[in-house]
């Protein structure tokens, strides 16, 4: 089977009307891009970023008149739309395709669940192998900022040590924590998508006794939800501005001597989110991966 694709571009301001006449038009799916390469960072609470420049993509029925439906486009303001056919795919197996063992540092891997890592690296210390398939939320472990934090966490000492992942998206980092030896792992979100995903990976990867996870808010955190327990790690992988905005939350939960690793950290940002945490961090060597940093150290 396959079906029609019809693309255009469209203003954020013009985005509502181009969902509603697509769907209105019997659209099976409409998806929303970039077109600018205009980053959009942490959206605030209950805040719905948009592009300034859209591509919007809809699929329809291989039986749909992509001629009539253009026209339709043109009297309604919207001309330049393009019309492609897309074939069926396994979709799964295509993205298995290009998502291949990644390592981090010494022994630490990811791999989807029926692949294995090369036999040539199997060899000398026992890897640590976090399987890890499509999901519904963001850390495949590709992105830098992911690829940071895996890697200082392979680096640490975390057998039988408490460690807490603020933002955990897929669950990937608070997985792997736990697999690489720690004895209770906290997973934290404000998305309920991601808790999903992060007990969903949690299961697969047999650690489930092990890591406990809790939605919460976008605003700074209180003491009922975070700073109760203190950990002996903490990794959060977000972005600068909530870093600063939840540095008191952050280093509550660790105890003299407790390390702390943050990413989601462009270079040029660093000297700010380090500014903020000076005086209670001893901090070691900046990490740098594709322009993105990690900060890491010790509480003071």
């Amino acid at each position: 089977m396959s079906w029609h694709t019809l693309t255009l571009h469209a203003s954020a301001e013009q985005l509502d009307t181009v969902e509603k006449l697509l769907w209105g038009m019997g659209a099976l799916s409409v998806t929303i891009e970039d077109a600018a390469d205009q980053p959009i960072f942490e959206p605030g609470p209950k805040e719905t970023p948009v592009w300034h420049q859209n591509r919007v993509t809809a699929l329809f029925d291989v039986h749909a008149d992509m001629e009539a439906l253009a026209a339709g486009l043109i009297d309604a303001g919207f001309p330049g739309s393009l019309t492609d056919e897309l074939e069926d795919r396994v979709w799964e197996r295509e993205w298995l395709q290009r998502f291949q063992p990644m390592r981090f540092g010494r022994r630490l891997w990811i791999c989807p669940a029926q692949q294995a890592i090369p036999e040539e690296s199997a060899s000398g210390e026992d890897p640590v192998i976090l399987h890890l398939d499509p999901g519904l939320a963001f850390g495949t472990g590709s992105h830098a900022t992911t690829r940071l934090c895996l890697t200082w966490l392979d680096s640490q000492c975390l057998k039988s040590k408490t460690l807490l992942d603020y933002g955990c998206g897929s669950g990937v980092l608070a997985i792997a924590a736990a697999l690489l030896g720690a004895q209770s792992v906290t997973g934290l979100d404000i998305d309920p998508q991601a808790i999903i995903a992060s007990k969903d990976n949690a299961n697969k990867n047999s650690v489930t006794d092990r890591i406990h996870w809790h939605l919460v808010s976008n605003e700074p955190v209180g003491r009922s939800a975070v700073e109760q327990t203190q950990v002996d790690f903490l990794v959060a992988n977000i972005l600068a501005q909530p870093l600063k905005d939840l540095s008191h939350q952050l280093l509550a939960c660790l105890g003299k001597g407790g390390r702390l690793a943050m990413s989601g950290i462009m270079i040029k940002q660093a000297s700010e989110v380090m500014a903020v945490y000076s005086k209670a961090l001893r901090f070691d060597p900046v990490q740098v991966l594709d322009g993105w940093v990690l900060l890491s150290g010790e509480r003071i």
